[in-house]
């Protein structure tokens, strides 16, 4: 078995949560269990997203509202949505807090969504099988050269050997770069970067080529998990650039400088734009970004 979560292979509605599980035993596996308590939340979530959805109800709400409407309307019985809600109140807390968590914590998480997997893969993916063994998840790569180039290209991380060292290219936390790849999947099955921006929801809100930008509202239609994700790597390309210069961190400024207005979020979404075309080029051309060729040839490096 190489996941705990290799029952919800082979079904098109529970694939994306294997993927998600994937990525949770990853974060267990690493230490990082504040992550993993936030990102088991987001896999609650997204089941009783589901859940109201099959139910022809309303699931636009915030993730309590919709917790609250599954109880009220008795979708689940009170053991599940019990579960839920030991899912949910961690995950919040890790969210919003600097509170240390522990192994343990992150345990009883990995096996909180077992559990409520497991009841998902026989409700609605005719899933006939028994739950196996927990298997504690050990460090492993979980990665294909191409995703590890695209968490390379962001935080640069070289540990594994397999990139060489250069200075100039986005730098954001590793961490930060495993869950935009969670939140984004196999960046190759885009056709172009704007079905990225799609995806992500900031599409055709505020188009940025070279240096005309239109402004207009995005769609926010999109994933918000990973908006919000791309948003904080932005500020933090943007410090990073004091020591390691990038041209997406030369855009944000120089369009800082030149506001009319005292909020930056346009500009923010137009410089994550820039980022994901970036990212786009590097992965489908298996290039190295070039600060250089970034910089002054911006067009070309950048073209969709």
């Amino acid at each position: 078995m190489s996941s705990n979560f290799d029952f919800l292979q082979g079904n098109e509605d529970s694939m994306g949560y294997f993927r998600a599980a994937n990525f949770l035993e990853q974060e267990y596996a690493i230490g990082n269990y504040a992550s993993e308590l936030t990102s088991a939340r987001k896999i609650s979530e997204n089941v009783v997203k589901f859940i109201l959805d099959q139910n022809y109800m309303d699931n636009d709400a915030t993730f309590a509202q919709n917790l609250k409407a599954v109880k009220y309307h008795h979708l689940l019985n009170q053991q599940l949505v019990d579960l839920l809600y030991a899912i949910k109140q961690p995950g919040n807390e890790a969210s919003h807090t600097l509170e240390q968590y522990n192994k343990q914590d992150g345990v009883a998480a990995l096996q909180q969504v077992i559990q409520l997997m497991y009841w998902f893969a026989k409700t609605y993916c005719d899933y006939e099988g028994e739950i196996q063994p927990f298997v504690e998840p050990a460090q492993r790569s979980l990665y294909t050269t191409s995703e590890r180039h695209m968490i390379y290209s962001l935080s640069g991380d070289n540990s594994d050997g397999n990139w060489p060292r250069y200075t100039g290219l986005e730098k954001v936390a590793e961490i930060t770069a495993v869950r935009i790849l969670a939140e984004l999947g196999d960046i190759r099955r885009f056709s172009n970067p704007n079905k990225i921006n799609a995806f992500v929801g900031i599409d055709p809100g505020r188009y940025q080529s070279g240096e005309k930008d239109s402004n207009l509202r995005i769609s926010k239609h999109g994933n918000a998990v990973a908006r919000k994700i791309l948003y904080r790597a932005i500020g933090q390309i943007d410090l990073a650039a004091k020591t390691s210069p990038c041209h997406i961190a030369d855009y944000y400024e120089r369009k800082k400088q030149f506001s009319q207005t005292k909020g930056f979020k346009k500009i923010a979404i137009a410089s994550i734009q820039k980022l994901l075309r970036t990212v786009y080029v590097l992965i489908i051309t298996d290039q190295m970004y070039d600060y250089n060729v970034a910089n002054n040839n911006q067009k070309d490096f950048c073209r969709n």
